[in-house]
């Protein structure tokens, strides 16, 4: 007897649900993507469908990172973004210096490396100092919103005018020139720059330290000798002969007294004839 198998329908798979997938509703809308002025175009500000403030995401290499700005304005968010961007910069060890080429992070770089130096006593901790305020104080606040590709003659040019507004000296200009192109050199040691831009120059008007004339510097120093004889005493030290070679070394060498006491005694250096003509 034959056993008739009964033929079954095949029942149709049902299609699951249409959902909104937490990816898609993630994923920034095409048209509120866009970059910052004068940013680089890695740095990026848009909306998703899953949230009602914008974001922003910086790309380095395969690393890409986001943050919810927490703002629903546009012009708030992209401040944000900039201030994202640079401590993104400054601070995260996770980003290469090879793949941000920003000029503030090779400033902070250098900045660093100059400070371990003056830890080890490499380099001046003065100098070290000096280079500090000067990106904190100008450098960095002009200079971070450019990529380094994009620092030129023309660039360099408008720092300059800026400081030239703000009433600085040609000689406070110069050393804060000198300190760009530092940084600049440093980023071609990092492979991240070809070669410096031209600079533009500054020039400086001679202003030559004041000297005495003869009868001034004899009434120095019979000054200086009064004041030995009369015991004269300077914050609670009295004034001796030493004091009185003193002042004429700093007269005959023109010495800041702020460099004086950088001086090193070297064999050969100063000679006994020196002192003679300084008595």
């Amino acid at each position: 007897m034959k056993v008739s198998a009964k033929k079954t329908a095949a029942t149709p798979k049902r299609k699951p649900k249409a959902k909104n997938s937490p990816i898609v509703r993630a994923n920034p809308i095409a048209s509120t993507l866009q970059t910052i002025h004068g940013y680089p175009d890695r740095l990026k500000i848009y909306q998703i469908p899953a949230s009602k403030y914008w974001w922003v995401r910086a790309t380095f290499g395969e690393r890409r990172i986001k943050r919810s700005t927490k703002e629903t304005e546009k012009t708030k968010a992209v401040k944000f973004a900039k201030q994202f961007y640079e401590d993104l910069l400054k601070n995260s060890l996770s980003v290469p210096i090879k793949s941000s080429r920003s000029f503030i992070r090779v400033a902070e770089e250098l900045k660093e490396e100059h400070r371990q130096k003056a830890g080890t006593g490499e380099r001046n901790k003065r100098f070290a100092d000096d280079l500090r305020k000067q990106l904190d104080h100008r450098i960095i606040p002009f200079f971070k919103q450019y990529n380094l590709k994009d620092i030129n003659y023309s660039t360099i040019s408008k720092f300059v005018a800026e400081m030239r507004k703000d009433g600085c000296s040609p000689s406070t200009i110069n050393r804060h020139l000198v300190s760009v192109r530092q940084i600049l050199k440093h980023a071609i040691k990092l492979e991240l720059l070809g070669a410096l831009p031209i600079f533009p120059s500054v020039t400086a008007k001679d202003n030559p330290r004041p000297w005495f004339d003869e009868a001034e510097y004899k009434l120095l120093k019979s000054k200086a000798e009064e004041a030995i004889e009369k015991g004269h005493t300077w914050k609670g030290v009295r004034m001796t002969e030493e004091m009185r070679d003193f002042i004429l070394f700093m007269v005959n060498t023109f010495l800041r007294p702020s460099d004086w006491y950088g001086l090193k005694r070297k064999r050969g250096c100063l000679n006994s004839c020196f002192f003679t003509r300084l008595v």
